[in-house]
């Protein structure tokens, strides 16, 4: 993505070419970051990526939330604010 976006005489910066599931993958390898998430282990944030990527997912398709349990759809709202302050 980073390549493209040069080739089109686009500035960016490396974070902003980066995948979701990328960024997911690069707090999951930094045991500090997940400690400031209250995440307490590599396997918990991971499942907490699949459930923010579901999320993001259904939202980038305009999936109705019928059937979400919106206290979820909340927690995880939350959990992906907090993941971008610490950047």
């Amino acid at each position: 993505m980073r390549a493209e976006r040069e080739r089109r005489k686009e500035k960016c910066q490396l974070l902003e070419c980066l995948q979701l599931g990328d960024k997911i993958d690069i707090l999951i390898s930094e045991p500090a970051l997940l400690a400031n998430l209250g995440i307490p282990t590599a396997s918990a944030a991971r499942r907490a990526g699949k459930n923010i990527e579901s999320l993001r997912n259904s939202l980038a398709h305009s999936q109705a939330f019928v059937n979400q349990d919106w206290p979820q759809v909340v927690r995880l709202a939350r959990r992906v604010q907090l993941m971008f302050q610490e950047q």
